[in-house]
């Protein structure tokens, strides 16, 4: 009887010590989170508007190169806990393999084994539990020639909506006047990086779960007043296959109220998406050499009501 109960005890253990990294629950907001984290392991070895990371930890008796939580912003500007990544390197393929087995006899999921990838010659998922929470384990080779052990949670059913570039970017309305547009973006953003009489720019801004290296906002005048006609938001790129990961990720997942049915290959031999079925034009395109990045992602949303010519 002892033997029993202090078995399933152990169990119990295991199970809560990997269903709630350290205590920590999917949807929390990221200041209850960073509050139960530094009481755990201390104060943050980095963190920005949507992550929080140490490196070089212990929990649940190992020695974790890499920890990492990583949170979504809803639209109503409230931060949700999304996904858990916890990694571990190894210098032999066979160290890494016996510890991944070793996690996997630990954790009360249910695993299927994933075709092999480049990189990636060892992989288990889990979609199936009553936690809902998608779990990963895998190896991965990285560029240092080691092997990395990761293990990552992923919250299945969000009771929440990210926030998107469907309707209002960066808390503006096309519409609204140069004024109103600048004091909405000082309440949320602070001072601008640059502006002029028909634009306003801001430089390192989070928004729809991405940071935009540059975001420009474009006003058109009036006999009487000045009107948001236009908005572009660039993000860096380091090579090729991210910048047309990212452009398609955009398309797929931020302008999902759109359908991007047109498309023109540019010069520079990539693709430029197209979406003017609503209310804006939305253009997705990836420029080289754009600035100091080799390339960069751009993303223009032009009002059609504001940018209309005069007609009979």
């Amino acid at each position: 009887m002892n033997k029993f109960l202090f078995a399933f005890l152990f169990l119990l253990y295991t199970v809560c010590c990997y269903s709630q990294i350290a205590d920590t629950k999917m949807g929390m907001s990221k200041e209850v989170v960073q509050k139960m984290l530094q009481n755990r392991f201390g104060y943050t070895d980095n963190t920005d508007e949507t992550s929080i990371t140490y490196w070089d930890v212990s929990y649940a008796g190992y020695k974790w190169d890499y920890i990492n939580f990583d949170f979504k912003i809803d639209k109503q500007d409230q931060s949700h806990l999304s996904e858990i990544e916890l990694s571990r390197d190894f210098v032999y393929l066979e160290s890494a393999k016996e510890f991944l087995y070793k996690l996997k006899e630990k954790l009360s999921y249910d695993f299927a084994i994933e075709k092999t990838r480049a990189n990636v010659p060892l992989s288990y998922e889990s979609h199936n539990n009553d936690s809902e929470v998608n779990l990963y384990i895998y190896i991965n080779k990285n560029s240092k020639k080691k092997y990395s052990v990761w293990l990552c949670y992923e919250d299945e059913k969000p009771l929440y909506v990210e926030q998107d570039l469907n309707e209002s970017i960066l808390y503006t309305n096309f519409g609204d006047s140069y004024d109103k547009t600048k004091r909405s973006l000082e309440h949320k953003l602070g001072d601008c990086s640059e502006s002029s009489r028909d634009w306003i720019a801001y430089d390192g801004v989070w928004f729809a779960n991405i940071k935009w290296d540059s975001s420009y906002f474009y006003f058109i005048y009036t006999s009487t007043t000045s009107h948001l006609s236009a908005i572009l938001l660039r993000k860096s790129c380091f090579d090729a296959d991210e910048a047309k990961r990212f452009r398609d990720s955009i398309c797929k997942y931020k302008f999902c109220n759109h359908t991007f049915n047109k498309y023109k290959i540019e010069e520079n031999g990539f693709k430029t998406r197209y979406s003017d079925e609503s209310e804006s034009l939305v253009i997705v395109s990836i420029k080289k050499d754009y600035t100091d990045a080799p390339y960069s992602v751009i993303v223009i949303v032009k009002s059609k009501l504001y940018n209309s010519e005069d007609k009979f």
